[in-house]
């Protein structure tokens, strides 16, 4: 379970929030998460596996609720620097409209967050421009050398593909599983 969340984590359980926040886990916004430049870069790293980090989140959300999960990652997100704060709306975002349906829910949860950690959505508009602009000039990744792919596809949004995320390690919502599931060790 999450107790004390750092930075990095809330900004994790605040994506994962936005993932499910349709009432479903879609394959494109978990693989917008994960290939997002400011994600890579600030949290990935610290926050350990993505697929440990999930149970995790899981656990917690299961046992406090999705509310006070929300209020717990604000409330670590409000001591860091406002531009991390204004990267983390531009993140949630940018996740939000991967599938090309940003919903009433996911805006109502972007409204909710940019309230809570005071930032306007008016400086998070640019910060998404240029989010957006780094995944189209990212350099491929190195796996995937046998055939160019469009950015958006989650082989080459993420380091950890698709197939790993199995349904019991995706966020709760999940509705969509891989057509394949992921052998076990």
């Amino acid at each position: 379970m999450l107790d004390q969340l750092t930075t990095p984590e809330a900004v994790t359980v605040l994506a994962l929030l936005m993932v499910g926040a349709d009432g479903e886990t879609k394959l494109e916004e978990l693989a917008s998460m994960l290939g997002n430049p400011f994600f890579k870069e600030h949290v990935a790293e610290k926050i350990g596996h993505p697929q440990n980090f999930i149970k995790k989140y899981n656990d917690t959300k299961t046992a406090l609720g999705t509310e006070k999960l929300e209020d717990k990652a604000v409330s670590a997100l409000k001591s860091a620097f406002p531009a991390f704060r204004v990267k983390t709306l531009a993140l949630m975002s940018i996740i939000a409209g991967a599938d090309n349906d940003f919903d009433q829910k996911e805006k109502e949860l972007v409204a909710r967050v940019s309230t809570a950690l005071g930032v306007s959505m008016d400086d998070v508009g640019p910060e998404i421009e240029k989010m957006n602009e780094a995944l189209t000039e990212a350099p491929p990744a190195e796996e995937s050398k046998e055939a160019p792919q469009e950015p958006a596809s989650p082989e080459d949004a993420t380091e950890t593909p698709a197939e790993e995320v199995a349904p019991e390690t995706a966020p709760e919502e999940s509705t969509e599983a891989p057509a394949e599931d992921k052998p076990k060790s």
